[in-house]
């Protein structure tokens, strides 16, 4: 009966000593700053994409260089795909600390969705959420602005040469 109690009493106190570790851990070192791609409305086929570009610092501030970071989108309605053509993609940060999601092409389904971004640097983990917005184009308004634009300048001329005609035509 004895021998059982030591090992309780061993699993125990081996447990409190995993406990402490993880609580010595404490909150994430690692700060993370995004520099593009939140809060932005992505046009379908009429913009220039904003790729996700965010910075990874310790906590003294100084960017964190080989970070891995792990950019997700949702797999359905309005999202995007990376350069890989998947809905995740993993960078390496530099040495400025900066990852970008290479390649990042919003779908055409209009709405809004989240950014996931996952950092891990040597055991410590972070991590964010970027907005974005994909608006549906209007088709062909482009084109009829520029026709009411041209129909608009046509007839303004045309008045002009009127009253010209009339003002010489009393005038005499």
């Amino acid at each position: 009966m004895m021998q059982k109690h030591n090992y309780l009493t061993t699993a125990v106190s081996h447990l409190m000593c995993c406990c402490l570790a993880f609580a010595q851990q404490g909150p994430s070192k690692i700060k993370i700053s995004v520099m593009q791609g939140d809060g932005v409305t992505n046009v379908a086929r009429h913009n220039q994409p904003q790729a996700p570009i965010i910075k990874v610092e310790d906590s003294d501030g100084h960017p964190i260089e080989n970070a891995k970071v792990t950019f997700r989108v949702p797999n359905s309605g309005a999202s995007a795909v990376f350069k890989n053509g998947e809905r995740a993609f993993t960078a390496t940060t530099g040495r400025d600390g900066r990852a970008e999601a290479a390649g990042f092409t919003p779908n055409a389904q209009p709405g809004q969705f989240n950014i996931q971004v996952a950092i891990e640097y040597q055991g410590d983990k972070a991590e964010t959420h970027l907005m974005q917005t994909n608006a549906a184009r209007a088709g062909g308004n482009g084109k009829a602005i520029a026709i009411l634009i041209a129909a608009g300048a046509a007839v303004v001329v045309g008045v002009i040469v009127i009253f010209k005609s009339v003002q010489k035509s009393v005038g005499k």
